[in-house]
């Protein structure tokens, strides 16, 4: 399913940011276009990065129980 900046909150798991599914830690708003990303990947790491409007096409919200 499509996604927008709005729908992004902690808890969320994104498809497509990396290559397993990631679970949002924090979404900060830098603007009304892009979200600063805390996020743990499947292995537990966190990571950071910066999401761009532009960026969500590539993206999915992962379905509960998928």
């Amino acid at each position: 399913m499509p996604i927008d900046l709005d729908a992004i909150k902690p808890g969320t798991v994104i498809v497509g940011l990396r290559s397993e599914p990631v679970t949002i830690r924090e979404a900060r708003p830098q603007g009304a276009d892009v979200l600063a990303l805390v996020f743990r990947q499947a292995d537990g790491q966190l990571g950071e990065q910066l999401l761009y409007r532009s960026d969500l096409d590539g993206l999915a919200l992962q379905e509960p129980g998928s």
